[in-house]
């Protein structure tokens, strides 16, 4: 997203698949206005933590956004903005899909990578 704009954007893990969007738990970044955020993280469609608004480091050539799972702790950042930092979680058996969504045409999906940990 432009420099002024904070993303709109979805990242599901551990999610069941097919069309359901919200299937999982789900990281939502929503943007405030001018270089401010927020984040939720939903399992299913139930919130269990979410931030306050934040302030967005200056932009590059692009945002990062990076999500990770490990074991039963979730962590999730904006550029140098950390959203979530290893806060508990409760696994859901058996799901292992992700999903990504955005909303309208900004912000645009240049690259996805994907590991697993060691």
């Amino acid at each position: 997203a432009a420099d002024d704009k904070a993303p709109k954007v979805l990242i599901t893990i551990q999610g069941d698949g097919g069309k359901d969007s919200l299937s999982g738990w789900n990281l939502i970044v929503l943007p405030h206005g001018k270089g401010e955020v927020s984040a939720r993280l939903e399992r299913y469609d139930r919130l269990v933590y979410q931030t306050e608004r934040m302030t967005l480091p200056e932009a590059g050539e692009s945002r990062v956004l990076t999500a990770s799972l490990v074991k039963d702790h979730f962590s999730a950042a904006l550029d140098e903005l950390v959203l979530f930092d290893e806060v508990p979680v409760n696994p859901i058996p058996g799901k292992s899909r992700i999903g990504i969504a955005t909303w309208g045409d900004e912000p645009a999906i240049e690259r996805i990578e994907l590991s697993k940990p060691r």
